[in-house]
């Protein structure tokens, strides 16, 4: 039995934390994780039901694509031939219109991939079901990615069609997976920047519903409609409370207080000593670029991290020379044009 293999795309240098955050969503619907600098590909027992809890909960990625094909070529006019080789008219109905979206490294050029990947999608209608399948550039029912790199053409169904979380988004959930959290045990962000609320979301397993129906995937032959439908109308909210606080500078609580989505405790820096978070983290790129500012910001949490015993873990996301020797660097990465790092340190 083949089982579906989805790709999630997302910022680089993230790939690691969507992979967590992946296990985390789908438990024992997920049977294997594969990363790469950009994209992780995940193989899962269910299609419906895996994509409707991504796409509900995931935080760490922008897209998700179902992986169609992935072979090699020699000449151009092959990818033509590779496009035909697809079941197209098991995927959307031939009323629906399409387009195709080329990425590639050079090889081919965009126009050329999207010429013969495209007329092979439309013969493989012609030749099934006796009609041409519609192409729309413009207000596309369907989006089919093909991407060529070196002499391997990848085709896969986009099953969003939109940017399911902006990059800050994908941060903000990658510096909590960083941290390990259990999302049992207090856990703390200073400086506000959404790590917080992510945190929050998280734990109390908010399910973002809206996303659902402008979805491609629900426009398509392959999804279960009553277990989506069921999916939709569950229950997912955990009814414990999770216990987070976000520590701001005095001037700043009020701002934080009235921006805020879920109900955090916002306490001024100087109440978090003495605290009993277990996890910290800061998000200083979210604040601001500048490296001095960022030391100066970093020199206060390394104070709140050493006045708290009971605080285990500190990840941190700045720019990657602001990071000090004793953390552990997980991730390097650009960020807005900047090296950037998340990086985690340890109570010994």
């Amino acid at each position: 039995m083949r089982y579906p293999t989805l790709l999630l795309t997302t910022h680089e240098g993230l790939s690691e934390f969507v992979a967590k955050e992946a296990r985390a969503i789908l438990g024992d619907l997920l049977l294997d994780a594969k990363c790469y600098e950009n994209v992780v590909e995940v193989t899962v027992k269910n299609l419906t039901e895996s994509v409707m809890e991504l796409a509900l909960f995931g935080r760490t990625f922008d897209g998700i694509y179902l992986k169609l094909l992935e072979e090699s070529f020699e000449r151009k006019q092959d990818l033509y031939n590779l496009a035909l080789k697809v079941r197209w008219s098991e995927l959307w109905d031939v009323y629906r219109p399409f387009a195709v979206v080329p990425d590639t490294d050079g090889t081919v050029s965009r126009r050329d991939i999207g010429t013969l990947v495209g007329q092979g999608i439309v013969d493989h209608f012609k030749y099934t079901v006796g009609e041409r399948a519609k192409v729309d550039l413009e207000r596309p029912h369907i989006k089919v990615l093909a991407s060529v790199q070196g002499k391997t053409l990848l085709l896969a169904l986009d099953l969003c069609g939109f940017e399911l979380n902006r990059p800050e988004e994908m941060l903000a959930r990658a510096l909590v997976m960083a941290t390990g959290w259990d999302e049992k045990s207090p856990f703390a962000e200073i400086y506000y920047g959404g790590v917080s609320e992510s945190a929050y979301e998280l734990a109390r397993r908010e399910a973002l519903r809206s996303r659902i129906p402008n979805m491609i995937f629900v426009r398509t032959k392959i999804v279960d409609q009553k277990l989506a439908l069921e999916l939709m109308r569950r229950k997912w909210r955990r009814e414990t409370l999770p216990k987070i606080t976000c520590y701001e500078t005095p001037g700043r609580v009020n701002v934080v207080k009235t921006s805020r989505r879920y109900p955090i405790a916002v306490r001024t820096i100087d109440e978090s000593v003495g605290s009993d978070d277990a996890f910290l983290a800061s998000n200083l790129m979210a604040l601001t670029q500048k490296k001095d500012r960022q030391r100066e910001m970093l020199s206060t949490i390394l104070q709140v991290f050493e006045s708290n015993t009971s605080t285990q873990v500190l990840a941190l996301c700045s720019r990657a020379e602001v990071v000090p020797d004793d953390f552990n660097v997980m991730s390097v990465f650009r960020f807005k044009g900047i090296n950037t790092a998340i990086a985690v340190r340890r109570r010994q």
